[in-house]
């Protein structure tokens, strides 16, 4: 009787307002699990735009319900979890996180007609046949390939070709993008002398960077988590101190920061979003919303501007918000007021004297 009651007064309170349809999306986020201390991020920075547009007044006069399932990156748990949303025909979309069950639920949003928003930036999630499924920033492939270029253009007037070391994570995540990136290293003129894999229970890098030493690299790129590039640039600069680190869009958080010391100095990264310290207006929005928060993460704001496009795209689809028009009005979409530009990259420098990662470019455009 309880329940009844309050879904009367929730209806109640829903049309009072003048809202004439709740639209329904689905998150399946690591808030618990593994990758938590970013998952959490990134399901919050859904989250905190969504109720943020509720607040606004909804989209076309309509209330989002989002509903968010912690799958602790289980998964089994992840395909059950999508099911369970496709077979809600109200959810028109779906918010994934991992790696390794974003490539089945890839495969399962084309069956179930169901726009899915991947929080990977496996290459896998942007194939062109895959109808239903929309990943709005640029993959791991295209940031080793930026972060190589790089280097290149460091290296266009020697003669001798640089060489890098790829230290990557034992997982999906780590290895998918390895073998194209080795195809482009060829073209550029860089020598890959070794990929180095390690795994997630690791407690030091003293032994991964004593071998790495032998081979004598002039790079270390670090396709992994910022806890594990911590760990990495520790170890590695102590004993290999004159190498220069690079690390992609996982090994960048403004708020751990505070957490390295002038070993970390130097440290390049990239990121397809602004970051807190940006003035564009995207940002602008997100310390508003956020008042008295002193900073909130990249991932935070990656799960913000997703959640963004998400409903730009609603919004274009006016008075049929459906499974159909999603799809394809999302493709309209892929600016965030600044935050993220579709197949667009930055790249980062870590400055130890201010302690914060700083602009090192402008955008840097990926080719479709």
């Amino acid at each position: 009787m309880l329940k009844i009651i309050l879904s009367i007064l929730i209806i109640f309170l829903v049309n009072s307002n003048g809202y004439t349809k709740t639209i329904k999306i689905g998150s399946i986020q690591d808030q618990t699990g593994p990758t938590s201390f970013i998952g959490k991020e990134h399901a919050q920075g859904i989250a905190d735009y969504i109720e943020y547009i509720n607040k606004k007044g909804g989209i076309n006069n309509n209330i989002i319900e989002l509903e968010t399932i912690d799958y602790q990156y289980k998964i089994p748990k992840s395909l059950a979890s999508f099911q369970k949303f496709a077979d809600d025909k109200d959810v028109i979309a779906v918010f994934g996180w991992g790696a390794s069950d974003g490539k089945e639920i890839a495969s399962l949003a084309d069956k179930a007609g169901l726009l899915f928003i991947p929080g990977s930036f496996v290459s896998f999630n942007q194939d062109s046949f895959r109808k239903f499924v929309f990943n709005p920033i640029s993959t791991y492939k295209d940031q080793l390939s930026v972060l190589l270029k790089h280097i290149a253009f460091i290296h266009r007037h020697s003669t001798e070709m640089p060489k890098v070391v790829i230290v990557y994570h034992n997982s999906l995540f780590g290895r998918a993008p390895l073998d194209k990136v080795k195809e482009l290293a060829e073209e550029l003129n860089i020598d890959i002398i070794n990929t180095a894999p390690q795994n997630s229970d690791l407690v030091d890098a003293v032994e991964i960077m004593e071998s790495i030493k032998l081979l004598n690299p002039d790079y270390i790129i670090i396709h992994d988590v910022f806890e594990r590039a911590l760990m990495d640039i520790r170890d590695g600069k102590r004993i290999m101190p004159k190498v220069q680190f690079l690390g992609t869009y996982y090994t960048f958080d403004q708020s751990l920061s505070d957490a390295v010391g002038k070993d970390f100095d130097g440290f390049i990264t990239i990121a397809p979003y602004k970051d807190w310290n940006s003035d564009a207006e995207g940002i602008k929005e997100i310390k508003d919303f956020n008042s008295g928060v002193n900073e909130r993460s990249i991932n935070y704001i990656q799960g913000w501007a997703s959640a963004k496009i998400l409903c730009k795209s609603i919004e274009k689809s006016r008075e049929n918000p459906s499974r159909e028009n999603i799809k394809d009005s999302i493709k309209l979409f892929a600016s965030t007021d600044g935050v993220t530009n579709k197949n667009n990259l930055m790249i980062y420098r870590f400055n130890a004297k201010y302690g914060k990662f700083e602009p090192f470019s402008d955008w840097i455009q990926i080719p479709e």
